[in-house]
């Protein structure tokens, strides 16, 4: 079984790419890096990126305005992680503590303390999210 998780990177967080690809494999193998330049509207590529999360409609429109000025290209980082540590949470949602783990590390060294919108980074918190998002990004370069 694959355990590629693929990370976004917002055009924001550029300036710092080496330092977290750097941060990425001293735990892991970064498989590859890629600049994803889309014309569709920063409001479809967040919801198309936060497809398959639960997250909440009013911190969606946020992070559109966040980005709403920047240029329309992301960095994707594809991961190999050869042990996600799986959890269930209450729900029933398997998530990633490893994935988890490291999004708050590079959130930590990268992120403004008081915008969560400026976060430099998202990365999926399961298989499913990653196998939803690579298709689609698939169907973007065609």
């Amino acid at each position: 079984m694959s355990n590629i998780f693929i990370m976004t990177v917002w055009p924001f967080a550029e300036e710092n790419l080496h330092r977290i690809r750097k941060m990425i494999q001293a735990k892991y193998t970064v498989i590859k890096i890629e600049r994803l330049t889309f014309s569709c509207s920063w409001e479809d590529m967040i919801k198309l990126i936060y497809l398959d999360d639960k997250i909440k409609p009013a911190n969606l429109l946020a992070k559109v305005k966040a980005l709403g000025g920047q240029s329309k290209f992301v960095y994707l980082i594809y991961i190999d992680v050869p042990k996600p540590k799986y959890y269930n949470k209450p729900c029933g949602r398997k998530l990633s503590g490893a994935m988890a783990e490291l999004k708050k590390e590079i959130r930590a060294k990268f992120g403004p303390k008081k915008d969560a919108t400026l976060n430099p980074l998202h990365i999926p918190d399961n298989m499913e999210h990653c196998t939803t998002f690579e298709k689609a990004v698939k169907e973007m370069k065609r």
